[in-house]
């Protein structure tokens, strides 16, 4: 489940945030680095995800699912407060490699709950709330 797209996506995010350091103020930094957390959060959240593919622990799928919804809100937040600074600081922290990271977050939670639900029904185990 760990796809190499969302991961060049963070990588790429993570390098024109550090190119456009230099260009905003105090908060533009904040924010930026900020970005670079919440990226690097996923790059280690793929990483687990490959190791719970791998081993069909459903578990650890669950907790990776979890994982990608708070950092698919953590970004979105990151945006609306970057969005809310306007001019150059949205411009710099909210560029397309960012919109990307957040598209493929979506994806991957979409694909890892389908994935889940295969996992589940192939064990045979029941609903958890029955």
């Amino acid at each position: 489940m760990a796809h190499p797209i969302p991961q060049l996506f963070n990588v790429l995010d993570i390098i024109e945030g550090g190119q456009n350091l230099n260009e905003v103020t105090m908060k533009g930094k904040l924010l930026l680095v900020l970005c670079f957390v919440l990226n690097s959060f996923l790059i280690a959240i793929l990483c687990a995800g490959l190791y719970a593919a791998i081993r069909q622990n459903l578990k650890l799928m669950q907790m990776l699912i979890f994982a990608l919804v708070s950092y698919f809100l953590g970004k979105m937040s990151l945006w609306i407060v970057a969005g809310n600074q306007g001019g150059v600081v949205e411009l710099v922290v909210t560029h397309h490699w960012y919109k990307l990271t957040l598209v493929a977050a979506v994806i991957c939670i979409l694909l890892l709950t389908c994935f889940c639900l295969r996992v589940k029904d192939d064990d045979g185990e029941d609903p958890p709330f029955r």
